[in-house]
């Protein structure tokens, strides 16, 4: 179905999947679009947490809660907090570098991603955070080979429609709906339905 998917999604057209999991919605995809997101979106929280996060970056719960603690009072986002003066009250000087260098990666790769190729960016972007490393870390080696497997299947699609459609990784992120389709329970719901065989047996008798 990751082809299929892939080529609704290059199209924008709307689809659901039933009987199986969307490529798009494996964990290590989504570890990668959260990232794709705060780069075209600083101001996304979800894809903020996720990524400083994943993988960790030596920045736990304690400093996340004490950001978003001076966040909520000042009503920004978690991103904008970082470089706030006034966040150094809520922070020790350790969590405040902490989020900053992080904050200034991601400065570092916006301007990046507006000016060269996608391709290029990613393959940065993976090396910079040790995703490859952090998935052998985690998983025994056939899952961790599996969903690296996918993370190249996802960044080389990715690469080859920024080639060919002549965009960043910035109007990529913003225009090919990396996030969530329309829900399937939605009676509105006006779209391509993909069924896994699986999910067909059922019909089919």
């Amino acid at each position: 179905a990751r082809l299929i998917e892939q080529q609704l999604r290059n199209q924008r057209i709307p689809y659901v999947l039933s009987g199986g999991q969307s490529f798009f919605d494996k964990a290590e995809i989504r570890d990668l679009i959260a990232w794709l997101r705060l780069l075209a979106n600083e101001d996304d929280d979800l894809a903020f947490i996720r990524a400083i996060t994943t993988p960790r970056r030596g920045i736990g719960a304690a400093t996340l809660e004490a950001l978003g603690a001076y966040a909520g009072r000042r009503h920004i986002s978690l991103f904008a907090a970082t470089f706030e003066e006034g966040a150094a009250e809520q922070m020790n000087a350790r969590q405040l570098a902490g989020v900053r260098e992080f904050g200034d990666f991601i400065n570092r790769l916006q301007y990046r991603a507006q000016r060269e190729p996608a391709a290029r960016v990613l393959e940065d972007l993976l090396g910079a955070i040790g995703y490859e490393a952090w998935l052998f870390d985690h998983f025994d080696t056939r899952e961790a080979e599996s969903k690296w497997s996918n993370v190249r299947d996802f960044v080389g699609w990715l690469s080859r429609k920024g080639d060919e459609d002549g965009k960043n990784l910035i109007e990529l992120t913003q225009t090919i709906a990396l996030m969530s389709m329309l829900d399937k329970e939605d009676p509105d719901f006006d779209g391509v339905q993909l069924a896994t065989l699986h999910a067909s047996k059922g019909d089919a008798q």
